[in-house]
């Protein structure tokens, strides 16, 4: 029939089109370099290496908080060495020292050294309070920057990285850096404030003595130093067998249908002992 073969050429000729096309390699897609995938599956990674610029953005908000705990930290730490030295001058004046000019009467001197201890624990306790509440709120812009990175990334970023591990970073490596600002930092300061006065006072007592002690520091200076960077890193290798458990669980977890009818729980329950094994 002479009529449908316009329709039957318009037909073949869309059919070889067709053919043409699924012959043709696909589109381009985005191509992801492996280097480029290794650099984002290493990201959540680096929480080890602090950027301690970064962090005072994140902190800068609560400037007020730790300007206030600072001094009361700073008042603390001189409340200490106060209550030191009055104790001091108390045992003079029981041993009727000559030292103890001024104090000669030990109930007094215990008097003073009860209020100024009174004042160096309400100092304390606002010094503790006021850190932990700035570290929890930097804690808290801390995980919500890091969720939103992490939704920024690519597909190709999720497809190498596990999801127990990423929220491993979330949860237990913030909750890590939040005892690093508050306790950890606050009691660095707190003790190098102390090092100082005790520095100045045992010099007022007796300063061939105090160099005497100072001979030693050098070699424990250095023993310390090659001690922290030790800790530092199984600090960062327990953080990592870490997420690798958490990572391990969460796949347990979101297929316990097909654990299930395998039979696989003890098998799946012994997969993640050992992965906490290498946390310990």
């Amino acid at each position: 029939n002479t009529s449908t073969k316009p329709g039957e050429e318009a037909m073949d000729k869309r059919l070889i089109e067709s053919q043409d096309l699924g012959e043709r390699d696909p589109a381009p897609q985005p191509n992801i370099m492996p280097e480029r995938v290794n650099e984002m599956k290493d990201t959540p990674t680096r929480i080890g290496s602090l950027d301690y610029r970064a962090l005072w953005e994140l902190a800068r908000p609560e400037r007020f908080l730790l300007v206030i705990a600072t001094i009361g930290l700073v008042v603390s730490s001189g409340v200490n060495l106060v209550v030191i030295d009055l104790l001091g001058r108390m045992v003079d004046s029981f041993g009727g020292s000559s030292g103890a000019a001024g104090h000669g009467d030990p109930l007094a001197t215990s008097f003073i050294c009860l209020a100024v201890s009174v004042v160096g624990g309400a100092m304390t306790f606002l010094r503790v309070s006021l850190f932990t509440i700035a570290g929890e709120r930097v804690v808290f812009r801390l995980r919500t920057a890091l969720l939103g990175h992490i939704l920024d990334q690519e597909i190709a970023f999720f497809d190498e990285s596990r999801t127990g591990e990423l929220v491993s970073r979330i949860s237990d490596d913030c909750s890590a850096l939040q005892s690093t600002v508050t306790s950890s930092a606050s009691m660095a300061l707190s003790q190098a404030l102390q090092l100082v006065g005790s520095l100045a006072l045992i010099f007022s007592i007796s300063w061939r003595l105090t160099l005497v002690m100072l001979a030693v520091v050098p070699v424990v200076s250095v023993g310390a130093a090659r001690y922290g960077r030790y800790v530092m890193t199984i600090s960062r290798e327990v953080q990592d067998a870490v997420a690798a458990a958490t990572s391990a669980a969460e796949e347990t977890l979101s297929s316990v249908r097909t654990v299930r009818s395998l039979g696989a729980e003890a098998a799946a329950a012994a997969h993640y002992r050992e992965r906490m094994l290498d946390s310990l």
